[in-house]
């Protein structure tokens, strides 16, 4: 296989008619990089929880901060004639915070499983920032919930701005323990410990 580097700063595209910048990779080597990976199913393993872990965590942090920035203020200034698509927003917004909850309470218990001891868990930079995420994960799904249920409460007396001005606050709050939690995914990520 052979890949060419093209200089996009002069606008030439990749596998332009200037080779000088080519690398070859052997059939071998590419062979030599499979065996490897398969040998290391726990790198495999561990990539694969990492994702899934940072893919959920971005949709819940998304989700709600969504919600709490935009949703509830415009239901809260009058912008909804009905309730009926504020109950199909927080109807999903539930279910996008129980699945990603449980998807990261998983994958967070095997990353933190495989990574840490008890020692390195509760003695460690890195572990002290596992147990704030843990403290924030359980935050933000009881914030979520409680938020919820009481703007679909709200909802059910065929009110919009009232129930919006309820709950708005308790979605602030649930807005900002996730975006918390993606700085402390990101100090973890940036292994911030070694810079202490």
């Amino acid at each position: 296989m052979r890949w060419f580097a093209g200089d996009s700063s002069r606008g030439r595209p990749t596998g332009s008619s200037d080779r000088s910048a080519s690398v070859t990779v052997s059939r071998a080597e590419v062979g030599t990089l499979i065996r490897a990976l398969a040998e290391r199913p726990n790198m495999v393993d561990e990539l694969a929880a990492r994702t899934t872990h940072l893919v959920f965590a971005a949709l819940w942090a998304g989700s709600v901060c969504f919600v709490a920035a935009v949703v509830l203020p415009l239901a809260r200034d009058g912008a909804f004639n009905t309730t009926r698509p504020l109950e199909v927003i927080s109807s999903r917004l539930t279910t996008v915070s129980r699945v990603s909850s449980l998807v990261l309470f998983l994958s967070g218990s095997h990353l933190a499983g495989t990574t840490y001891t008890v020692e390195s868990l509760f003695g460690s930079v890195n572990g002290w920032l596992v147990l704030a995420m843990v403290a924030l994960w359980l935050v933000l799904t009881a914030l979520v919930e409680i938020a919820a249920k009481r703007f679909e409460a709200g909802l059910t007396g065929k009110k919009i701005r009232e129930p919006a001005r309820e709950a708005l606050p308790m979605f602030w709050a649930a807005a900002v323990a996730a975006v918390g939690l993606l700085v402390v995914a990101g100090l973890l990520s940036a292994n911030v410990a070694r810079l202490l």
